[in-house]
């Protein structure tokens, strides 16, 4: 849904722009519009991939009974789809920044 929303104003920007030009009014009003759904989603989308990767990293504490080292994860993350350690630590950092 959210998708489908982002691709229509991307459309309707791309089409204001050929119209009236990259700097009329319309154009920044709907470029406005589509980087503050992007940047939503993308908060949205990252914060669900963070949440599943930490779900990841006690999976893999229960099944080897232990912390992974950095290269371990990385490789075990890779092969799960979840965050690797630089990203997740940047997660972490960025939440605290912003309250979260």
């Amino acid at each position: 849904m959210v998708k489908i929303m982002i691709s229509k104003l991307n459309k309707k920007l791309l089409e204001s722009i050929q119209k009236y030009g990259e700097n009329s009014t319309i154009s920044k009003v709907l470029k406005k519009e589509l980087d503050e759904e992007l940047v939503e989603y993308y908060k949205t989308s990252m914060l669900k991939y963070y949440e599943d990767s930490l779900e990841g990293l006690k999976i893999y504490r229960k099944e080897y009974k232990r912390k992974p080292r950095v290269a371990e994860w990385n490789k075990y993350a890779k092969e799960n789809n979840y965050l690797s350690n630089e990203s997740m630590r940047y997660m972490k950092k960025s939440l605290k920044q912003f309250g979260k």
